[in-house]
């Protein structure tokens, strides 16, 4: 290009690469004007590759410059502005880009969809964001890669199911894009893909052959999302093979929260000894009474009751009271367990807990379901006359109480079964 145009027009060349390749770079000579309120407000904000939240921008000139072009210019730049202002932070200015387009006979082209879509997003309206999406894909044009990584991401944010059709899509595009910058978006979305289609084991396969790539953080960011959709939705055999092998030598880090995500599946598996050290391995976890309960689930699993009732302190709430109660028993302390479940109105575990203990005489109903009649069998004389007078009929009635006390063994017996 002649370098004395370069010098002469220096907003005609930064308009010219706008049209060409998108932006012409933070530093371009119409970087300078975001807060103009005239024509060039336009030109300022497509110039820039990002707009810092420190910059002052006039959507509003830029927008009224926007509306004053013709249709085939609007169709063209209008996405662009609307991406650029929503990722800005200006919701209402990325929405009135593309209300010009939206009010034509003409349909909205994909990257006005994918703008849309983006909106719809932030605003949280996600149902019609992937409807836009899925119609952007299936148009199998320049924007449908794109499309398809943002959509593969509400998915798994939504932890919403993926088809296996769409893992099998993002596969290929991203073999379309292997040398694009868009290919390690789109080989980090198949990732996501498999594992939230189920696809556990080709998952972390494919998470494996990515993980000395450009793509940041693969190593951790994206393992953890995968083990994140793991311990919510795999099958406990597939759970439990993944889960061991990643975090056999714990030496591979992840997420916090995937780490607790983890440690709850592992202590609903009766794993404590793994949850406790995939714990230990995290640091400063917040002492939130989620995982203050948590961890005492994973010290009642070790045998650890003192422990669990100090972590349980102060805790207040039904899962907190029964765990507390948990660990009165694991402690010997029935009485205390009886209390709280009896408070909680926990009334079949309660009176287990006064069954187990030491005073169940005392803590228990003469009209308690099962157990009072047990008590009352219990706590009966037996008539050791020898007097003849009256024999058989005493007979007869140690037969009668001998059969009442088979049933209520045979009721208590068959109580506790159903209860195991």
């Amino acid at each position: 290009m002649d370098a004395g145009l370069q010098t002469s027009n220096p907003a005609l060349i930064d308009i010219a690469n706008i049209m060409e390749f998108g932006g012409a770079g933070d530093n371009g000579y119409l970087s300078r004007f975001l807060d103009c309120d005239s024509d060039v407000a336009l030109w300022a904000i497509l110039s820039k590759e990002t707009l810092h939240s420190y910059e002052t921008v006039n959507s509003k000139a830029a927008i009224r410059t926007l509306s004053s072009l013709p249709l085939h210019l609007r169709q063209h730049i209008a996405p662009a502005l609307s991406k650029k202002l929503l990722a800005y932070g200006d919701e209402d200015g990325a929405a009135a880009a593309l209300r010009g387009l939206e009010r034509t006979a003409e349909p909205l082209s994909s990257a006005a969809e994918l703008a849309k879509a983006d909106i719809e997003l932030v605003q949280g309206n996600t149902v019609s964001a992937q409807a836009r999406l899925e119609r952007v894909v299936g148009s199998n044009d320049q924007q449908s890669a794109e499309a398809l990584v943002r959509y593969v991401d509400t998915q798994f944010n939504t932890s919403v199911e993926i088809d296996e059709s769409i893992a099998a899509l993002v596969e290929a595009y991203a073999i379309e894009f292997r040398d694009d910058p868009l290919g390690e978006k789109l080989r980090r979305a198949h990732v996501l893909a498999l594992a939230t289609s189920g696809q556990f084991d080709a998952a972390f396969s494919a998470l494996e052959r990515i993980s000395s790539s450009r793509i940041e953080n693969a190593s951790a960011e994206l393992r953890s999302s995968v083990l994140e959709v793991l311990s919510r939705d795999a099958p406990e055999g597939v759970f439990v093979r993944q889960a061991f092998e990643n975090i056999a030598d714990g030496s591979v880090e992840i997420s916090q929260q995937a780490a607790l995500l983890l440690v709850e599946r592992l202590v609903e598996l009766g794993f404590f000894a793994e949850a406790e050290q995939l714990l230990f391995a995290q640091s400063d976890i917040p002492q939130t009474p989620k995982n203050r309960q948590l961890r005492a689930e994973v010290s009642l699993g070790l045998s650890r009751p003192l422990e669990a009732l100090s972590l349980l302190r102060g805790l207040e709430g039904q899962q907190a009271a029964r765990l507390r109660a948990r660990a009165n028993t694991l402690n010997g302390d029935h009485d205390s367990a009886y209390e709280i479940l009896r408070d909680i109105g926990a009334d079949a575990d309660s009176l287990q807990a006064a069954w187990l203990s030491d005073d169940w005489q005392v803590l228990l109903e003469p009209d308690a379901p099962v157990l009072g009649p047990v008590m009352e069998i219990a706590s009966s004389q037996l008539d050791t006359s020898t007097d003849i007078d009256g024999m058989l009929g005493r007979i007869q009635s140690a037969l009668q109480d001998s059969a009442d006390a088979r049933a209520v063994i045979e009721q208590l017996i068959a109580t506790n079964t159903n209860s195991d």
